[in-house]
């Protein structure tokens, strides 16, 4: 049985609660073991405003095997700005 190798993703829609504008730069996804993904990717790196929404996608490389399970998904903004995180994130 052959294991691949390729990327993941989680699209998801982000409300900025908040009273400033609030950037994605960068993520982590780590499992339950511990085990973190790849080199996430996030985009698009635009500012969502105050009392908006804004489709977000982080992408990741993973191994067929790496990617099993739940996940944590840590969103974190620019400098100075905050992060937020996501429980019981899987895939198929």
């Amino acid at each position: 049985m052959g294991r691949w190798w390729g990327r993941v993703a989680v699209e998801m829609m982000l409300w900025n609660e908040g009273t400033k504008p609030w950037t994605p730069r960068s993520a982590v996804l780590v499992g339950s073991r511990g085990d973190a993904l790849g080199a996430p990717t996030v985009w698009p790196r635009e500012p969502i405003a105050p009392g908006k929404p804004r489709q977000v996608i982080v992408e990741a490389d993973a191994a067929e095997w790496k990617a099993r399970g739940a996940f944590s998904l840590e969103l974190r903004g620019g400098e100075g700005e905050p992060s937020m995180r996501l429980d019981g994130v899987s895939f198929p």
